[in-house]
């Protein structure tokens, strides 16, 4: 499964402390463990000091190969803004692409749009059946990946309703609904759904849902593997998939089914947890359709 990186904070600062220099770096993730490489590509996307447009760097290779690896240390070190999020990718592949259209830079995180910055970790199972729900959003689609229909299928909703927090459990009833209708293939309508979402410089959302018990983190901390954590300082806030340090009691866990929201108002953070409601229950997947799409593999 991909990791996930999100920082917002009063006044520019840069992610390189949480990236690069902790005591369990960001970094260090991408192959802490050797059967879970996040080996496909990496990405850095921040809002620049005062510029309503993101930028991002990314890279398709595998960041702990030499040369990737001096790239994010400068993108690292670069990206000083008030948002900052990051990305390392472990591809799935439910389309079943051949490896040279699986792994390149359009396929890789973090995403951008006229509505702000997008990374996720998870799969879903049905995307090309599920292009159809994107509505005039399906033309917006530049690579060959889910993780993209993913973002476009929440933004479909966020139009709609105007608040991620409606938005995405529409997205997750709409996935439950493409599988059902095709007979509930595979292992599920998805896997676990992690997401960041930068709506502006000035608001960072972080969702964390999942099913299942799949051990611990790449790290070797005593949290689940897809549980994600949050530290609120006076003026910053870090959203991680797993802490950067052995210092658990500063890091708040962002438990299964909860959502996060972070805005700077009036000279302050703001943060809220809660539960994210509306979601819809993890359906068994029909035993006479078992197998009959190629079973995704975690991002």
């Amino acid at each position: 499964m991909c990791r996930l990186f999100g920082s917002i904070s009063l006044s520019p600062s840069s992610p390189g402390p949480w990236l690069l220099d902790d005591e369990i770096p960001f970094l260090r993730l991408a192959n802490a463990d050797p059967e879970a490489l996040q080996a496909e590509g990496w990405g850095i996307a921040w809002y620049p000091p005062n510029d309503p447009r993101p930028r991002v760097e990314k890279g398709a290779q595998a960041v702990y190969a030499p040369q990737e690896r001096d790239r994010f240390i400068e993108a690292a070190r670069s990206s000083k803004g008030p948002l900052v999020v990051a990305h390392l990718r472990k591809a799935s592949n439910p389309m079943g692409l051949p490896r040279e259209q699986l792994v390149a830079l359009e396929n890789t995180q973090p995403f951008l749009s006229e509505e702000g910055i997008f990374a996720h970790n998870g799969w879903i199972g049905l995307p090309r059946e599920t292009m159809p729900l994107l509505g005039a959003r399906r033309d917006l689609l530049r690579g060959l990946n889910d993780s993209e229909v993913l973002q476009q299928l929440f933004l479909f909703h966020l139009d709609r309703t105007g608040d991620p927090l409606r938005a995405y459990p529409r997205a997750m009833e709409a996935l439950h609904q493409v599988w059902a209708a095709h007979d509930r293939p595979g292992k599920g309508p998805h896997g676990g759904l992690n997401l960041l979402f930068a709506w502006g410089p000035r608001e960072l959302w972080a969702f964390c849902h999942y099913t299942g018990d799949h051990g611990s983190c790449l790290s070797g901390l005593p949290r689940p593997y897809y549980e994600m954590s949050y530290q609120v300082e006076p003026a910053r806030v870090v959203v991680v998939s797993e802490p950067t340090n052995r210092h658990l009691e500063r890091w708040t866990p962002l438990r299964n089914g909860h959502y996060l929201r972070v805005r700077e108002i009036g000279g302050r953070l703001v943060v809220v947890e809660g539960n994210i409601p509306g979601l819809p229950p993890m359906p068994a997947p029909s035993p006479r359709s078992k197998g009959t799409v190629p079973a995704p593999a975690p991002s």
